[in-house]
């Protein structure tokens, strides 16, 4: 029964340094800007962005994959643009928007980017 709980223990603890997964954002009080949202301005043209503030496993180059896999899935034939990484005062999508101090240790990837082979 002590092996169980040890096992147990230890399972929980490496699950709690896992990188942070790929999802769309929330928004709720916990855990709510974490992953990825879009704005479409129009037909094809998105603002998207992906945003991890807090936690101690910050990883902007995994952010960075993140923001190309939701562009790839959002314009499968391809796009044009790409991203920037901002700090999160300037987010173009305003739940993204974070001016406190505490935000600046996790900056965003931000971007604009247009599907190619549009068919309208």
């Amino acid at each position: 029964m002590y092996k169980l709980i040890l096992v147990s223990l230890l399972v929980l603890l490496l699950a709690g340094c896992a990188a942070e997964q790929y999802k769309k954002a929330d928004l709720s009080w916990y855990g709510g800007r974490h992953g990825y949202l879009e704005k479409e301005v129009k037909s094809g043209l998105f603002i998207l962005e992906y945003s991890q503030i807090g936690g101690y496993n910050y990883d902007l180059e995994l952010n960075k994959k993140y923001w190309t896999n939701r562009a790839n899935e959002l314009c499968p034939s391809g796009f044009d643009g790409g991203y920037n990484v901002i700090h999160p005062a300037y987010a173009k999508i305003p739940e993204f928007k974070c001016p406190q101090r505490f935000c600046s240790q996790y900056p965003l990837v931000s971007g604009v980017i247009k599907c190619k082979n549009l068919t309208n």
